[in-house]
């Protein structure tokens, strides 16, 4: 079964019952979830604003999950140190460990 869980803001864990993504994880926000615990697989960060990047690098180096976003923020994440991470622009098309995603235009 599909859970959605609002973390903080625009912050959300979706568990597939094997493992999750995180998308936007700001988690700072909320001091009681933990994310330790979790099988993490993929991490989906929609743009470069803070409040979405959130801690995604601490959580990608903690866990191993791949991160998926645009270009430009792949790029910050990669002069992060990041290698596990996929880019790309919108109208693309994404294949997540478990997933399937499309960046749009809003």
């Amino acid at each position: 079964m599909l859970k959605i869980k609002h973390i903080a803001l625009s912050a959300f864990e979706i568990n597939y019952g094997h493992g999750s993504l995180l998308i936007d994880p700001l988690i700072e926000l909320n001091p009681q979830y933990d994310y330790h615990s979790l099988n993490i697989s993929d991490i989906f960060v929609t743009h470069g604003h803070y409040d979405h990047i959130g801690q995604t690098l601490n959580i990608a180096k903690d866990t191993g999950a791949q991160v998926t976003s645009i270009v430009d923020v792949a790029a910050y994440f990669y002069e992060q140190g990041l290698k596990n991470f996929q880019n790309g622009n919108y109208s693309n098309a994404y294949y997540l460990q478990l997933w399937f995603a499309e960046i749009i235009r809003g």
